[in-house]
């Protein structure tokens, strides 16, 4: 299971290893395939790896290369990438023999050629973030660049939300980070020295006195927090870690939810996934378990089921606790489109 509870500060490096790069071919033997909601295989156990499904496409490899399906199983876009990230408002980054990335579209058609050393994801702006020569830029999907309205250069860039995209510059004091929208135009002037995507009208940044906080489009600070571990909020909730336990304050930096847990992950879906003395379970947001914390192991919820844990084996339930499809797969992926990624290898 990914790290639960992530640092900020790690939360940004996270963001950025999980967005760029992409997903290698695997050298090794493993039987991926899909199964709908009712444990049904939609797609038999055969690839070797697999990304979830995303604008009605799953990144497979076939051979040493990869390639899509569709929710049938039949191969959409030929399998002839070395690596790729999954589809996101129509366009998937795809890499070829040269190591240099571009975009497809749903087609298959390369819309954007392969010319870029590391790209982030189209956002519902219709905006990429896309490096070249060692510097940063946003384009649109004809690869028009939004050019800074000053004189700067952007050395790492974060996906494009609600309108503006984090990016880190040199400044006389340091590289800090700051927001820059779709004119090019800066928010503020680079000065936090981490800074998280929008969402819901606010962003997280660590402030120059170290302490984490929420901005608004203005770029008003709207909370600061002396926490070991903010985390994004999600359902009105952000997740801390105070002395060693995590718990969740609201957006005014109130405690809603005592930091009790061991471990635990931002809501998702209006639940969140947590761990005390007996294992792995969900709380809602007032913190009552709706699904009882008694697994080995266990994902957040995603299209309506989570992933958890039970002897050794994967199965899903769904958000009464109630077990959908038994635990009995080796590996398995969170489902998203009606479909789940499992692996039936011993």
């Amino acid at each position: 299971m990914k790290k639960i509870a992530v640092l900020l500060s790690l939360a940004v490096v996270a963001l950025v290893a999980g967005c760029g790069g992409g997903t290698p071919a695997p050298k090794h033997t493993t039987g991926w395939g899909f199964v709908d909601k009712k444990g049904y295989l939609t797609v038999p156990p055969q690839y070797l790896n697999v990304l979830p499904y995303s604008d009605g496409l799953a990144a497979v490899v076939s051979g040493d290369h990869w390639g899509y399906i569709d929710p049938t199983g039949a191969m959409a876009i030929a399998a002839t990438f070395t690596s790729v990230q999954s589809f996101s408002h129509g366009y998937a980054a795809v890499s070829d023999a040269s190591g240099r990335w571009g975009f497809i579209n749903k087609s298959g058609n390369l819309i954007i050629p392969c010319s870029y050393d590391d790209v982030r994801p189209f956002s519902a702006d219709i905006w990429a973030a896309a490096k070249y020569g060692g510097t940063w830029q946003y384009i649109d999907d004809t690869g028009k660049v939004i050019a800074p309205t000053a004189p700067m250069i952007f050395i790492e860039a974060l996906p494009f939300t609600e309108g503006f995209g984090a990016v880190k510059a040199p400044t006389s004091e340091g590289d800090w980070w700051g927001y820059v929208d779709k004119n090019g135009k800066m928010m503020t002037d680079p000065k936090y020295r981490s800074a998280m995507p929008f969402k819901d009208g606010v962003a997280e940044v660590k402030t120059p006195d170290g302490r984490f906080g929420l901005i608004d489009k203005n770029g008003l600070v709207g909370w600061k927090a002396e926490t070991d571990a903010p985390s994004n909020f999600s359902s009105g909730l952000g997740l801390i870690k105070e002395e060693g336990a995590y718990g969740f304050v609201n957006q005014k930096g109130e405690t809603v939810i005592k930091p009790t847990f061991d471990s635990a992950e931002k809501f998702s879906e209006g639940l969140a996934l947590v761990k005390d003395k007996n294992g792995f379970g969900f709380i809602d947001t007032t913190g009552k378990y709706v699904v009882q914390p008694k697994y080995e192991d266990a994902q957040s919820f995603s299209d309506g089921l989570a992933a958890v844990k039970d002897k050794g084996k994967w199965g899903y339930v769904d958000k009464t606790g109630n077990v959908v499809i038994d635990p009995k797969y080796t590996r398995v992926q969170a489902f998203a489109e009606e479909r789940g990624a499992v692996d039936l290898e011993p």
